[in-house]
């Protein structure tokens, strides 16, 4: 059963509607979302994701292997399609290690 809302799921032609943890009508937007948008912006979305759920389920380290890759095809797909990079600084002034990976704390 898919239990996740990739546009790679989603947008196979073996997957049934019904095969899906989530509202119909969610999944039924997103289809229509993801087949009228650039193939390219549908694989980013995939690699995304990736890196959320192998993180999330597999933890946050010191190196994530598994989820190097998904980073690295998102860049070179960005590349390919003349998207910029964001500016690298805006994420070396936070630490992923920070509360294992949550963040800072920042309320009581």
């Amino acid at each position: 059963m898919a239990n996740n809302i990739q546009p790679i799921n989603i947008l196979d032609k073996k997957s049934n509607i019904d095969d899906f943890s989530f509202e119909h009508e969610l999944i039924i937007k997103l289809k229509i979302f993801y087949e009228n948008i650039p193939p390219y912006l549908t694989e980013m979305i995939d690699y995304a994701l990736d890196v959320g759920l192998n993180n999330l389920y597999g933890g946050t380290g010191e190196y994530s292997s598994i989820t190097v890759e998904s980073v690295l095809k998102v860049i070179e797909i960005c590349k390919e399609n003349s998207i910029e990079l964001p500016d690298i600084n805006n994420f070396l002034k936070y630490s992923y290690k920070i509360e294992d990976g949550w963040g800072d704390i920042i309320c009581d």
